[in-house]
This record gives structure tokens, sequence and C-alpha cells, in this order.
């Protein structure tokens, strides 16, 4: 590769992203991540479509802090070309000596360790006279583990003037137990990414207009269960149904556009292992590891419960021990349609399966849910 290429910069990457239009101003969140600022780590976790990007961008915009971007795709698993972006956005705040010396410090790479440009980084950042925050949107794009090593060192010893806000898809694969005890770490996730109700309102509100009753936006937050894609999804269908009653009633997983969305932006994305298992565990309204197992025919499915806790597959659960589980509403319906699709037998027999081993516990009702019709 011609070493040019090497250094060549987008600035799109470093940029915050432009606003949307009819954008609702989520207070509560921004001011929870104005608080957290006194640790060193804001990590904002959710699947695909819950707003992580569009909420850290309107941070960014109306904060009185100074805030710098970096937009990560599957391109920055190289340690060298992760850290000179970020050392370009850092860059752009400094004086003009500073900037110098930074500059400087990205062409040594990857003449110099890592490790020895991270100190010297950490060091320039230090004599920062006001605060800064280093935001890293899409981190779920970055699988090495240099990389992860690298970022873990460099928060440790950031200095009290830099903060960092971190948004993924997964679970942040660093040791944040350690920021956490600390009170160091400050978490958003998928809960509180939800639209409230009063958001919702004034969401469509805007983009639907004022025609939707209070029960119509109640339905749409039950079929949702909060989930901004899922809400924007039905508002851009609604502007063109006559029928609304109609519509919100029959918007489930299996809408075009919803099913478009979660095939290309989560299930395409997943192993061949772990998309099996989401296909025939979607049957279940509830479910713990004994019926993972049963349903999947498998002995591991402790392992792949955490894998889908990291990988914020639409899964929450249902009791503070975290044993029963279930599904987003859309996302297992989605999940259905496809395996009954392709694979309406073993469909059948996955609820087949659960029925017996629901009665085998006892819990009648789930075993009746799934006994197949006569």
């Amino acid at each position: 590769m011609n070493p040019i290429h090497e250094h060549i910069l987008l600035k799109t990457k470093t940029s915050i992203p432009v606003p949307r239009e009819n954008l609702i101003n989520r207070k509560r969140l921004i001011n929870a991540i104005t608080k957290g600022l006194h640790g060193r780590l804001t990590a904002v976790c959710a699947p695909a479509g819950y707003g992580k990007t569009t909420l850290i961008g309107q941070w960014a915009r109306v904060t009185n802090h100074l805030a710098v971007w970096v937009s990560l795709d599957v391109t920055d698993n190289d340690p060298v070309r992760f850290w000179r972006y970020i050392s370009h956005a850092l860059a752009g705040p400094f004086p003009a000596d500073t900037t110098k010396r930074i500059t400087s410090l990205i062409q040594a790479l990857p003449t110099v360790s890592i490790h020895t440009f991270l100190d010297a980084l950490i060091n320039e950042l230090c004599t920062l006279s006001h605060p800064l925050v280093l935001i890293l949107d899409d981190y779920q794009a970055i699988n090495n583990q240099r990389i992860h090593d690298s970022l873990s060192y460099f928060i440790d010893y950031l200095p009290n003037s830099v903060h960092m806000i971190v948004a993924s898809r997964t679970d942040l694969p660093l040791p944040t137990s350690k920021w956490i005890a600390r009170e160091e770490q400050v978490n958003i996730n998928a809960l509180h990414l939800q639209f409230t109700m009063e958001e919702i309102e004034s969401f469509y509100h805007e983009t639907v207009g004022p025609l939707l009753s209070a029960q119509h936006l109640k339905k749409l937050l039950d079929r949702t269960e909060g989930w901004i894609t899922g809400l924007q999804l039905a508002a851009l269908s609604l502007r063109s149904h006559t029928n609304r009653d109609h519509f919100i009633e029959g918007f489930k997983g299996n809408n075009r556009s919803v099913s478009e969305y979660l095939f290309d932006e989560v299930f395409n994305k997943l192993s061949a292992n772990i998309q099996h298992f989401l296909l025939h565990t979607s049957v279940l309204e509830r479910m713990d590891a004994l019926i993972f197992n049963t349903v999947t025919q498998q002995s591991n499915s402790n392992q792949i419960l955490e894998q889908l806790r990291a990988l914020n597959l639409f899964m929450s659960p249902l009791d503070d021990q975290g044993v029963w589980f279930h599904y987003h509403h859309l996302f297992a319906e989605f999940l259905s349609n496809v395996i009954k699709r392709s694979d309406p037998a073993g469909w059948l027999e996955t609820n087949r399966i659960a029925s017996q081993s629901f009665a085998a516990r006892g819990m009648i009702d789930e075993a009746i849910d799934h006994a197949p019709s006569s």
C-alpha cells in the first residue's frame, strides 16, 4: 500500500453528526450524560435502532463541554489506524504548538509502541486547561483485543479533565467493573433509551400530526416497547394509512419494514449458531436456561445466554435474579415468522417439545399455549 494513502483520514469520521429533523428533546438522558462527566466513562449500550448516536450527537451540540467525535467501522480494527483517528480528533481543540506535537505522535506510529504512544498522548491531554469529552461511536465494530487492551489502559490513566463516551450495540469488551465499583462509570442501556409515553406523544405529533388518540399511542408503546426505530417505521407507514386502528392493531414483527430492518441490521450479522438458537427459542413467551436447553437440544445454553446478553439482542430479564427472560415482542415475532417460513416442521416440533417440557415442570398454562392444535 502507498504510505501516503495510510495517512488519509476521513473528516466525516471525526465530525459530530448533523441532527435529524423532528428531533425529540431527550432532556432526561442529556442530563444523565452531563451528570456522569465527573467519572471516566459513560457507556451507551443498546441494540440497533435505540437512538444511541442521535442522543449523543444531541448532547454534544447542546453541552457547554468541548466534545470531539470518532465514528468507528470494521476498517478501524488495526490499532495504528484506530489511534490515528482518535489522535486526529483530539488534536483539534489544542493550541497550535500542542497540535503539532500530537501530529508528530500520530506520524510516529507504528514506529513507536502503542503504550509509548499512549503515554505521550495522555501527557499532552494533561496540559488541557478546560474539560474535554472524547466520543467513540459504533464500538461494536471493533473486535481486536489489542485495541480493547490499549483503550482500557488509556481510560485508566485519563486526566480528570477528560471524559469518554462510548456507544455500542454490544456490551463493552472492557474491564468496566473496576470503574463501576469506583463510581467512575455511568451506564445508559436500552431500558433508559426507550421512548417514554411523553416522548412518543411529541414524536408522533411532529411526524404524523395530532390525529392519534391516547389509545393509539398506548398500543404503539406496547407493540414497540419504546423501541425508537420501530416507532419511526410505524410513523412512516401511518402517513399513508387511512385506517389507523387496523394498521396499529396489525403492526407486528412481520411488518415488511420492521422485518427488513431486523434482518439487515441484526439477524444477518450473527453467527449461524446464534441464528439457530434465536429461531428455535423465538416460540417461547418466557424462557430460562432449562427450557433453552430443551427446545434447542443443546447443553450449553448458559454460555449462549451470556453471548446474547453481551450482544444486547433484544432480550430483557423478567425477574431480579436474571433467571427468566423474554425477547422484545417485535423481535420475537420477526424470528417466529422466519422459522415458520423456512422450517415449518421445525417450528411445530419446537412448540411440541416446549409444551412437554413446561408440562413436566407443572407449568400448565405455558404447556397449553405451546400444545399442537388438534
